[in-house]
């Protein structure tokens, strides 16, 4: 996956057909989180507080054991 910071469109997606790839704009999601957003918003966040609430959600019904206590 290529991504560009202050080059042209087009030498990119040149590059990205030399090396049969695919490219990408900023901000995107890398290993489930958002890289190159604005973290000051709040909107940022949303990507990572639904992801967190899902795992959470599957938690819910699960009982952990405590061992011998």
């Amino acid at each position: 996956m290529l991504t560009s910071v202050n080059i042209a469109d087009t030498w990119l997606h040149d590059a990205a057909r030399v090396m049969n790839c695919k490219t990408e704009t900023i901000p995107f999601v890398y290993l489930g989180l958002p890289i190159g957003g604005d973290v000051r918003r709040l909107s940022f966040w949303n990507l990572v507080i639904d992801r967190i609430n899902a795992r959470l959600f599957t938690w819910k019904n699960k009982f952990l054991s405590l061992g011998d206590a």
